[in-house]
C-alpha cells in the first residue's frame, strides 16, 4: 500500500510525497491496468492517525507543523469520500483507493469546485 508523506518548510507543507516503502517488489501484475487497479493508496487521515498515536509527529514536529499536517490530511481525505463519477460513499470514508480512482475523484472534485466558483462569481460573491 502507498501512503502519503509531507515535506514541510517554515511550518507550511511544500509538497505531498508518495511513500511506497511497503511495496515489496514481488507484486505480480499482469498488465499496467492490473497494477494500477491492485495498487492502493491509503486515506491520509488513517496514516496521520496511526503516526500521531505512535508519537512520530511529537518527536519530529512542533504543534504548528502537526496542525498543518492534520489540516492537509483532512483536505486531501475528501478525495477518499467519492467513488467513481463522484457518488458519495454514505457515512463512510474509503480506507484506500487505487491511483485510477484517486485521479477520477480528483478530476471530479476539481470540476465541482470550479462550478461552485463560477456560480459565486456570477452572483458577485467573489
Amino acid at each position: 500500500m502507498i501512503k502519503l508523506d509531507y515535506e514541510l518548510s517554515f511550518e507550511q507543507i511544500l509538497k505531498v510525497k508518495l511513500d511506497a516503502s511497503d511495496l515489496t517488489g514481488r507484486e505480480k501484475p499482469t498488465s499496467l491496468k492490473d497494477a494500477l487497479i491492485k495498487m492502493e493508496i491509503e486515506n491520509p487521515c488513517l496514516t496521520f492517525s496511526r503516526n500521531h498515536k505512535a508519537g512520530k509527529y511529537k518527536l519530529n514536529y512542533n504543534l504548528t507543523e502537526i496542525a498543518e499536517i492534520a489540516g492537509a490530511c483532512n483536505l486531501l481525505s475528501e478525495l477518499w469520500q467519492y467513488e467513481y463519477i463522484g457518488g458519495v460513499v454514505p457515512d463512510n470514508m474509503l480506507r484506500e483507493i487505487s491511483p485510477l480512482q484517486l485521479l477520477e475523484n480528483a478530476f471530479t472534485l476539481i470540476l465541482k469546485q470550479q462550478r461552485t466558483i463560477d456560480r459565486l462569481k456570477n452572483k458577485g460573491k467573489l
